[in-house]
């Protein structure tokens, strides 16, 4: 048995090696980079996964832009499409296979070429992302729905991009008052003879099929009640101010979900039972309902469920609640199987077969003689047990899987030792650091340290350890300092091996103040804090934030030197950093900078404020100068700070005097942004300052003369991490958030910077 599952694992382990895209194919760090880009680190994170009908093509949608890939084992190339404004969300493939359709947040669908990746056909649409994108059965034209509340669907000509048609269900809208956070339950059918029809949900708890083209309603669909569920169902006590309750208003049916089977013939509604309340209402009493839409028959009546899946040939539905699925036969009308909750499960477009999967491996299901046909375990690590997303193909014979690590997974169903591909970098990226010698750029992938190879850009090892959060590098590159979260409020500090990710050294911080920070702003972009500790640059000292103030650690000697309970802990922002000698500790308040010496606790305070009337909007709150980024220099002599007036003030470092506030209380330099300032750091020799903004924007500046050198554009959310290479010819950066805005989160982007 030993032996088997070895050579299982043997052969698994070759198969990995031969068809890693990322030693065979083009070389995926180079592809379509922002202007002075050098490189890319990192594949963004997944927003979408599709495999095209024909099995041939796989498409990943990232905050990079849209990866291709070809499945064939003899054809290992990957293509990345990236676009010029906001990047992709949607994506769907033409039934003939050919035609690879994107919709983005910048309102606009593309259509590729799926085997080459060439652009056919852009245009411009009224809404954008949509909520569902599909192709008519004969590939001809594209479907698309509204996310909004409104449901309206759009027509296009995939040749052209001509506007075939608008349909408009004109639903009438809600007294926010009485129905706050309602919402109105839509769905909509596409025929091949171009017949749309919508599914609406009335306030009278029936629901409506309109033809589009005409708008008028032909049925209407009307609950009768069966012995098992007695309607109306009665809950717990209202709110009682609301004037509906006091007046003994009744409980409403209302359909909150509506979902046509693929094949239209077939249309789930969910409800539950409601009275208008102030502060909106709670989902109660749910029940489901199966209907014929031709001849408007309920189907069945159930109690429960959340989530409705159809298989491909609309015949069978999976219904989800608490309790787990409920697999249910349209045309006998009863329920064939059930699936405890902690799984997952997928049809296959043909409907003949389900995937089921848990920790333990994954499941083939045969739907006509509800019975497994193959059964498969996980037995090495890169094999995730548990992915976050799967596909399964239209013929059943491939599974698709997403897993936490970023790993991307093609397995034949029918043979568990036979792996297609697998491709990884698919990963969320954090805290970044070049060792001294630039030898390689370490990031935080998740809760591990990802160490990178910077002149091929390929990763070299991955140290895991428990909860890692925050890190640097030691001064011989040998160490990493981290600090790992035990629990809510517990971190421990650590020294690991770099070669072997070993514990060398370490102690506990209790009374972790966990709390996190997210703000946004006028412009459309937000900034999110996180991050509770900061290290000198070596390691040598860590300051943490805790329930008793704000510490600072000898890492080395593991002592506590001192704790700074200052009002700025309170305030609704607290930023602080370490200067390189951990002697200085600067703190960002909502006025300004306050500098401690952290041996003799005797601190100074910069104020940001650099004329009367920036003082007087101070002193009523109006100014928004909180602060969100400090940055010592490298010989400890000046101070950056950057925040919410999108502003970046430098100032050189006076003599801490006891509790002093600064009579000259303007910068030695202001630097100017756009959006608010999220990230600043400076070179190793202390010439020039990288400045990030909430927009994703990045400065490099010259100190000396205070001139802006350039401006890189690779990230379109918030800059969270900004290092120089030790000699100052490069500059790393990444974005913050996860993945819903801009380009490249989950990605490092290697900047030039220039010579002079």
């Amino acid at each position: 048995m030993k032996t088997r599952l070895f050579l299982t694992i043997l052969v698994l382990l070759i198969l990995f090696v031969t068809y890693n895209p990322t030693i065979f194919s083009q070389d995926y760090t180079q592809l379509n980079l922002p202007e002075h880009a050098r490189a890319r680190l990192g594949k963004g994170t997944i927003r979408d996964i599709q495999l095209s009908p024909d099995g041939n093509r796989l498409a990943i949608s990232s905050t990079t832009g849209v990866w291709l890939y070809d499945v064939n084992t003899n054809a290992r190339h990957t293509d990345l499409i990236r676009f010029d404004t906001q990047y992709t969300s949607k994506i769907a493939f033409s039934p003939d296979s050919e035609t690879l359709a994107t919709s983005g947040y910048d309102k606009m669908i593309r259509f590729w070429n799926a085997d080459t990746g060439e652009q056919r056909l852009k245009f411009d649409t009224p809404d954008g992302p949509f909520r569902s994108m599909k192709f008519s059965p004969d590939s001809k034209t594209l479907i698309c729905q509204s996310q909004n509340w409104n449901g309206v669907v759009w027509i296009w000509n995939v040749t052209n991009g001509e506007q075939l048609a608008t349909f408009n269900p004109n639903l009438p809208k809600l007294s926010h008052r009485k129905y706050r956070n309602w919402r109105r339950a839509i769905d909509t059918y596409i025929y091949k003879t171009g017949d749309t029809v919508f599914a609406v949900g009335k306030k009278d708890g029936t629901i409506g099929i309109r033809n589009a083209k005409t708008n008028t309603e032909t049925r209407t669909l009307t609950t009768v009640a069966t012995d098992s569920i007695s309607l109306p169902i009665q809950y717990l006590r209202p709110y009682f101010p609301d004037p509906d309750v006091k007046d003994g208003g009744q409980y409403i049916k209302w359909v909150n979900t509506l979902r046509f089977a693929p094949d239209g013939n077939t249309l789930v509604s969910i409800s539950d039972y409601r009275r208008a309340r102030l502060d909106g209402t709670t989902a109660q009493g749910v029940s489901i309902e199966i209907w014929d839409v031709n001849t408007g028959e309920q189907l069945a009546m159930l109690r429960g469920s959340t989530k409705v899946t159809f298989s491909g040939d609309g015949k069978t539905v999976a219904l989800f609640d608490d309790r787990g699925y409920v697999l249910w036969d349209i045309p006998s009308r009863r329920k064939i199987a059930e699936f405890p909750k902690d799984v997952k499960i997928r049809f296959s477009g043909d409907g003949k077969t389900l995937a089921i999967i848990d920790d333990n491996g994954y499941k083939i299901w045969d739907i006509a003689t509800q019975s497994v046909m193959t059964s498969h375990s996980q037995i090495v690590e890169w094999l995730d047990a548990y992915p976050w997303r799967f596909i399964l193909s239209y013929d059943g014979s491939t599974l698709t899987t997403y897993d936490s690590n970023g790993v991307v997974a093609l397995r034949e169903t029918r043979d568990s030792q036979k792996l297609r591909f697998i491709t990884t970098g698919y990963k969320k990226l954090s805290t970044i650091a070049f060792s001294h010698e630039d030898k390689f750029l370490a990031s935080r992938e998740g809760s591990n340290v990802q160490l990178w190879d910077v002149n091929s850009g390929r990763k070299k090892q991955k140290i895991t350890a428990n909860n890692i959060y925050n890190f640097v590098l030691g001064i011989d590159d040998k160490t990493i300092i981290s600090e790992s979260v035990i629990s809510n409020n517990e971190s421990k500090i650590q020294v690991l091996d770099v070669s072997t990710g070993e514990h060398i050294d370490g102690f506990t911080v209790n009374n972790v103040d966990r709390r996190h920070s997210s703000t946004s702003f006028d412009d459309g972009t937000f900034i999110s804090l996180h991050t509770k500790s900061v290290f000198t640059p070596n390691g040598e000292s860590v300051a943490i934030e805790t329930n008793e103030g704000i510490e600072i650690w000898d890492v080395q000697n593991k002592k506590q030197v001192n704790t700074f309970n200052d009002n700025a802990k309170n305030s609704r922002v607290s930023i602080y950093a370490l200067a390189p000698d951990g002697k200085t500790l600067g703190v960002g308040t909502d006025r300004g900078v306050k500098l401690w010496d952290t041996q003799t606790g005797k601190h100074i305070t910069l104020k940001t404020s650099a004329n009367w009337g920036n003082r007087i909007l101070d002193t009523v709150g109006l100014h928004r100068n909180r602060i969100y980024t400090l940055a010592f220099s490298p010989d400890g002599k000046s101070i950056a700070a950057g925040g919410g007036d999108k502003t970046v003030y430098v100032w050189k470092i006076p003599e801490i005097r006891p509790n002093a506030i600064l009579k000259h209380d303007h910068p030695n330099t202001i630097l100017k942004h756009d959006h608010v300032v999220s990230k600043l750091t400076f070179s190793r020799d202390g010439k020039l300052l990288a400045s990030g903004d909430t927009s994703g924007k990045i400065y490099l500046w010259e100190l000396k003369d205070v001139q802006r050198i350039t401006t890189y554009n690779g990230h379109g959310v918030f800059i969270s991490g900004l290092t120089f290479a030790s000699d100052g010819k490069t500059l790393a950066s990444v974005c913050g958030g996860n993945g819903y805005l801009g380009y490249n989160a989950g990605t490092i982007v290697l900047w030039d910077v220039p010579s002079n």
